[in-house]
């Protein structure tokens, strides 16, 4: 009878994730464990060095995905797949990988202001940018550096008509280092004063989409889109986008570009795993 063995895994990295793709001599749900390795050596694998565990879908051809590993990091992995049927020890390849880093680039060219909220010309605008991580769970806000530096970048001008279009409000190049596989570039506009009655106005985390409306005497509106960013290294082409708020009482239409640039800063580890079972768990 035919028993399990695991063949060829290949471990290929990205910007904070690792698909591991493998084949299994049977059927199994393959478990994959990855731990820290911050001395670039044989570590143990211990809990306080674990950052994550997945799991494949039971087949013998296997590709799995694990994310939510830190970028530019060295790491140790575990692949077990096992054969509960005839050994109750999982055969298992130990090996190192290194996670690759991702940077982008955003270019807020210029914005149109189709609409202040008055029918009258020479409204004071103002204008907040943050930038959140479209990938994980939290949608948690992302530190933007670059020609600003901060949680968000403001704008505000004195006197804006309706139609009048204003080249870099935000001035030159937005940047986000360890950049998720999705970022997502959100503004809110408000007239007269109303980021004063309103606030800071971006909030902690991802909104769930855009919105408009009025406050006292100020009207607002946001914009955002969704950004997909490369996996592989390599310097992707500048691509151009475009954020609008809709037509709304207080509305405005963003020309914007994105870059994103993959590269694998760290060196390969050229020392071999010694495995021992009882070491490891």
């Amino acid at each position: 009878m035919a028993s399990q063995h695991l063949l060829g895994v290949d471990a290929v990295p990205q910007p904070g994730a690792v698909v591991f793709n493998f084949k299994s001599a049977l059927p199994t749900v393959p478990m994959i464990t990855i731990w820290r390795s911050p001395n670039n050596v044989n570590a143990d694998m211990i809990p306080q060095n674990q950052v994550a565990v997945s799991f494949g879908p039971n087949t013998t051809d296997h590709s799995v995905r694990v994310e939510g590993l830190p970028q530019a990091s060295h790491l140790i992995y575990k692949v077990s797949v096992g054969d509960p049927a005839h050994s109750p020890m999982p055969v298992e390849e130990v090996d190192f990988v290194n996670t690759l880093s991702r940077f982008c680039l955003i270019e807020i060219v210029s914005i149109k202001f189709l609409t202040t909220g008055f029918s009258d010309d020479g409204a004071r605008v103002d204008l907040n940018l943050a930038m959140y991580d479209g990938a994980g769970r939290l949608g948690e806000k992302l530190m933007i550096t670059g020609d600003q530096f901060g949680s968000h970048v403001a704008w505000q001008n004195n006197s804006v008509d309706n139609g009048q279009v204003f080249d870099h409000p935000f001035g030159g190049f937005l940047r986000i280092e360890n950049a998720p596989d999705r970022v997502v570039p959100w503004v809110i506009m408000s007239q007269s004063d109303g980021f004063d009655i309103l606030g800071t106005l971006e909030p902690d985390s991802l909104p769930d989409g855009i919105e408009s409306g009025r406050s006292g005497g100020a009207h607002s509106a946001t914009a955002m889109v969704h950004l997909d960013l490369p996996r592989s290294v390599g310097e992707e082409p500048w691509r151009p986008f475009v954020m609008e708020t809709g037509p709304t009482t207080a509305s405005f239409t963003i020309t914007a570009r994105v870059q994103g640039i993959v590269t694998d800063p760290l060196p390969p580890i050229p020392v071999s795993i010694h495995f021992h079972p009882g070491r490891f768990g």
